[in-house]
């Protein structure tokens, strides 16, 4: 695992990828500091964080579009799954490989608030709880990306696709709030989301029957569940899709507070999408 890890880390170092991503990182977080802290004289740190994040997050892509799509293209993956090693193994060397790079841009946006309050008063406690969100946040997009990157051998398509996810993701909550409120469309929601399963299960496992029996399962549980509580099911959608807002939780860190609910989120969501890559890849290394 740790040869896997150097591996990867050096060639994203050596490589334009790891500079142009922390380059591109650091000079978001450098105009967002210039113009807030120093042009507008505000103390907290966690405003600029808050600015910079959802632009310097468009980068992201850079880090994992090649984690397993280069190889793939390239034909080095079959490879790499004659290693002794598991396939869970592999996945995390590449996912903390990203993880980081990403670090190193972290680390040094971490100065900032030090150097800050060299020159006046900076709250360095909600600046370093908004910045460990911002961290948190950056890692779970990075689990997300690495698994889109796992299903595709174009590193143009994976960037595609994640950077889409990225934008997906941050828009979510204000899309969900002009969804319509009737318990039907709930219903209808809960559908589309049960056909997504299904399609997701097909994608990881090519199993007609798996497919169809995530499908059935999803849309007979909505059936009884819309026949049992229906009214309950009014605004369903939009508070579902709420919860997926993970850019919105990274509000109550921008107040000092270390939010543990949204420490788990972020935790399980890049958990569980760092298993669906070891899924993915391990039906590749069996084929």
């Amino acid at each position: 695992m740790s040869a896997i890890f150097g591996k990867e880390f050096k060639n994203s170092m050596r490589t334009m990828t790891g500079p142009i991503f922390i380059a591109f990182l650091l000079f978001w977080f450098g105009i967002y500091t210039a113009k807030i802290n120093l042009e507008y004289g505000v103390s907290g740190f966690e405003y600029t964080i808050a600015n910079a994040a959802f632009l310097s997050f468009l980068a992201l892509p850079l880090l994992t579009m090649r984690t397993f799509a280069e190889e793939k293209r390239g034909g080095s993956d079959k490879l790499l799954y004659s290693l002794p090693v598991k396939t869970g193994s592999i996945v995390l060397a590449k996912y903390f490989s990203a993880l980081a790079v990403f670090a190193i841009p972290v680390a040094v946006v971490a100065l900032f608030p030090l150097v800050l309050s060299k020159f006046g008063v900076v709250y360095l406690n909600t600046a370093y709880s908004s910045l460990l969100a911002y961290f948190l946040l950056g890692a779970t997009l990075i689990a997300i990306g690495i698994f889109i990157s796992s299903l595709t051998e174009s590193q143009v398509i994976a960037a595609i696709f994640s950077l889409g996810s990225i934008i997906l993701i941050f828009f979510i909550p204000d899309l969900a709030q002009d969804l319509p409120q009737t318990s039907t469309f709930s219903l209808i929601f809960l559908f589309i989301l049960a056909a997504a399963l299904a399609l997701a299960t097909w994608i990881l496992t090519k199993s007609v029957i798996a497919s169809a029996v995530v499908l059935t399962l999803g849309v007979g549980a909505s059936v009884a569940a819309f026949i049992l509580a229906k009214s309950s099911f009014e605004g369903l959608a939009t508070r579902w899709l709420n919860t997926l807002g993970a850019f919105d939780r990274m509000n109550p860190f921008f107040y000092g507070k270390l939010d543990v609910s949204s420490i788990v989120y972020y935790v399980s969501v890049s958990a569980l999408f760092l298993f669906l890559t070891s899924l993915a890849v391990e039906k590749k290394r069996w084929n």
